[in-house]
């Protein structure tokens, strides 16, 4: 799941960590009462919260970097019409068969 960068996907833990401190500052316990309780008048969301802003952020992250990685991808398409058996196509043909379908190989 996190292998994009040396085994981590940063989009994914940046979104986790702040989900989790939005979620440790809105939480009501016996032990510890977050400063954004005062927000939420006292009822504890920080589960609600704390899913909105991890998803909101790795929506954000994630189609930013994916924008970014479009436009430094749109170079030149690759030739792929040379091939060996002169077909100049694709080497395999999908048929549907009966309610399935297969793939063979073209003669």
């Amino acid at each position: 799941m996190y292998w994009y960068r040396a085994g981590w996907n940063i989009s994914a833990t940046v979104s986790w960590a702040l989900g989790a401190a939005v979620g440790l500052a809105a939480v009501s316990t016996t032990v510890h009462e977050g400063p954004l309780l005062a927000l939420t008048g006292g009822v504890d969301c920080s589960f609600i919260l704390s899913g909105l802003v991890g998803g909101v952020t790795y929506t954000a992250l994630t189609w930013r970097g994916a924008k970014s990685t479009a436009d430094s991808a749109s170079g030149p398409e690759p030739d792929r019409s040379d091939h060996s058996d002169g077909s100049g196509g694709d080497p395999v043909a999908v048929t549907a068969m009966g309610s399935g379908s297969s793939c063979t190989p073209r003669p």
